[in-house]
């Protein structure tokens, strides 16, 4: 009870999760929850039919449909192998016990609860409620909330990247309770899916081989990489365990789609060869399919439209023998066009890093509920409120946009990438690398490995996604979320040690950027002489205006899409909290602002001169709206034609009214 207690910020970050995934609307369902679900119904009638002797049927009508339902069931074991039986189970017993809205609760939890224990181990000495603001980044920032709030395993894949790097890294830090929960949530994660272990295992050697090379303990590194192989091979074995329980129940195989089939297919090479091995007699299932496109993987394996779908349109024998022939296809295509086929699977690595938008999560339900196959399937009865999502599209839809959470989504994860970046190469690692000095036994050397690994299994997740199943925005935004979460650790670390060294040498690196970038301009004769005519200050002013504009637009996107404001009152409330930013902006860099200056007085007279400039601009903005409706679904357009508008009244006002005390000390002092 006491360690539940402590761990308070856990339990409020979910709070912040669920409050994300309420504005949204509801958790979200997937084609494969379906299958999910009944997976694990299915697994836990079983067990529970073991206590129980199986009712006798004798009505004709009732063994015609047993019959049916077997025969259904038969036939799906040629794909549920892809899917697993203990995340069906989870998904199942949440549901029953509760709804969606607990299985979303209980995936948030059990993501943060590694990012707490991370963050503990990072920054040992931050206070525990310097997790919160960590966790609202995280909630309101990222992608976490909406895989958190997804009935599908995804949220687990940067689960069993955490669990990872905190048995590799941190390992010492955990209480032997801690460490034992710490693998039982890694086995879980990695049972739930064939791609989290494919990370683990990447991890795994990453992490052991930067123990190594920092000269960590031999026998420490052995433990800690065994404990994650361990991990690996329990969920190899609970997986192998439920198909055995399959094989012995139905005398078949339980089978997999033929991924890799139709990866090199989609690829190219797969085709090529597959029309070259057809002309010669070689006999695949898939020589039936040669005049088809074949250039879409999703399509070869789910469409039932004839011309365009594969496997979703054979029976069960030919879904057996396409699946038997799968290795050898694949690995014949390697053969005869290993330039093409690694050149395909490196684009689609490069591709699935850049896809971390979130997509599939913000599905309306309606389309699921009125489809003529999936609405007679379980979803229905998964999905809340499912009786007006099905008659009324615009009542379930997301609240948020995937366009508007992409830009938002996406500017998050480059400023923590390049703050992540400016740590590496400005703090104790970068130093300690010139001093030759890298050990493991370091705390700053741990924190940054730990990072490292993190960055890594972000790029492991896209190598194992991307290659064999190809590029899908969802199994990069899954992960994606740990970066950002990495970049806030590392600042609680920071501000907890060296506040003051590190803000300020943050202030200078900004500064020296700018004058580097100055400098670059300057070697452009025309730059060099617009330069030259433009007044420093005024240079100076534009770049905080730049601060000013994305303030503004954060909150005013934040205001729109989040808030549900319409878009002039939202405007009216950015432009405030963007003219306070910019004020203190101003003060302490573009006039050098003296202090015992009344702030007071110099406040109201910017916020005046930025009421008219202001004026200016949302004038602007409104007119533009008025006169182009449809840019009222692109803010930034209108917004950036009334911040060009009121720019030189702003700055004359704040140079000669506002700031007109520091321009006239100045010149006294040029005299």
């Amino acid at each position: 009870m006491r360690q539940i207690w402590k761990s308070w910020p856990v339990w409020l970050g979910t709070l912040f999760l669920l409050a994300v995934i309420a504005v949204n609307g509801r958790p979200s369902v997937f084609t494969d929850t379906d299958d999910y679900y009944d997976q694990g119904r299915t697994v836990v009638q079983d067990i529970i039919g073991t206590w129980k002797p199986a009712p006798v049927l004798t009505d004709p009508i009732d063994i015609a449909e047993a019959a049916k339902k077997r025969t259904a069931e038969r036939f799906s074991l040629t794909s549920m192998g892809a899917r697993s039986a203990y995340y069906g189970v989870f998904l199942y017993a949440g549901v029953a016990i509760g709804s969606l809205w607990l299985v979303a609760a209980i995936q948030g939890l059990l993501a943060l609860w590694p990012a707490w224990r991370l963050s503990r181990a990072i920054a040992p000495r931050a206070k525990p409620w310097t997790f919160v603001p960590v966790s609202l980044l995280v909630a309101v920032g990222t992608s976490l909330p909406l895989f958190a709030g997804f009935a599908m395993p995804d949220v687990f894949a940067a689960v069993a990247i955490l669990c990872g790097v905190l048995l590799l890294i941190y390992r010492h830090t955990l209480s032997r309770r801690a460490q034992i929960f710490n693998w039982c949530l890694l086995s879980l994660a990695l049972s739930f899916h064939g791609s989290h272990t494919m990370t683990a295992l990447g991890l795994a050697v990453i992490g052991a081989g930067l123990m190594v090379l920092l000269k960590a303990d031999r026998r420490e590194t052995f433990v800690r990489a065994s404990l994650i192989t361990a991990a690996v091979i329990t969920g190899f074995a609970a997986n192998a365990l439920y198909a055995q329980s399959v094989k012995a129940k139905w005398g078949e195989e339980l089978r997999r789609p033929p991924f890799l089939s139709a990866r090199v297919l989609a690829d190219g090479p797969g085709r090529n060869y597959l029309r070259e091995a057809c002309s010669s007699g070689t006999p695949y299932i898939l020589c039936r399919f040669r005049h088809q496109a074949l250039d879409d993987s999703d399509k070869i394996l789910w469409s039932g439209t004839a011309g365009i779908g594969l496997f979703n349109r054979l029976g069960y024998e030919d879904r057996v023998a396409l699946g038997k022939e799968e290795f050898r296809f694949a690995f014949n295509t390697v053969l005869h066009d290993p330039l093409g086929q690694v050149t395909a699977s490196l684009q689609n690595w490069w591709w699935q890093l850049n896809l971390i938008y979130v997509e599939d999560p913000l599905r309306n339900p309606y389309v699921f509920l009125n489809d003529r196959y999936w609405g007679d399937t379980n979803l229905p009865l998964l999905i809340p409120n499912a009786e007006k999502c099905k008659t009324d599209r615009a009542a379930c839809r997301s609240r948020l946009r995937m366009d508007p959470l992409r830009a938002w989504h996406t500017t998050i994860f480059v400023l923590a990438g390049a703050f992540l970046l400016w740590r590496l190469v400005r703090g104790e690692v970068a130093q300690a690398f010139r001093q030759k000095q890298m050990s493991f036994d370091q705390d700053a050397i741990k924190a940054m490995t730990a990072v490292g690994l993190l960055l890594a299994g972000y790029v492991i997740n896209a190598a194992v996604c991307g290659v064999l199943s190809g590029p899908f925005p969802r199994y990069q935004a899954r992960v994606a979320w740990i970066i950002p979460l990495a970049a806030a650790v590392v600042a609680q670390r920071l501000a907890k040690d060296t506040p003051g060294q590190t803000w300020d040498a943050l202030r200078a690196w900004g500064l020296s950027l700018f004058e580097q970038g100055l400098r670059l301009a300057r070697r452009a004769p025309l730059f060099a002489k617009i330069l030259d005519l433009l007044d420093p200050a005024f240079m100076r002013f534009c770049v905080v205006g730049g601060v000013g504009f994305v303030v503004d637009g954060g909150v005013l996107h934040g205001l729109v899409w989040f808030a549900h404001m319409d878009h002039f009152t939202a405007r009216l409330c950015s432009f405030l909290v963007a003219v306070f930013a910019t004020w203190t902006l101003n003060r302490l860099w573009t006039f050098k602002a003296q202090a015992g200056r009344n702030h007071a007085k110099e406040a109201g007279l910017y916020f005046l001169v930025q009421g008219t400039g202001g004026a200016i601009n949302i004038a602007a903005y409104s007119l533009v709206i008025m006169l182009v409706p449809s840019l009222g679904h692109w803010l930034v357009i209108p917004l950036a034609i009334g911040t060009a508008a009121g720019l030189m009244i702003n700055f004359l006002g704040s140079k000669h009214i506002a700031f007109r005390h520091v321009a006239e000390k100045a010149e006294t002092l040029g005299q």
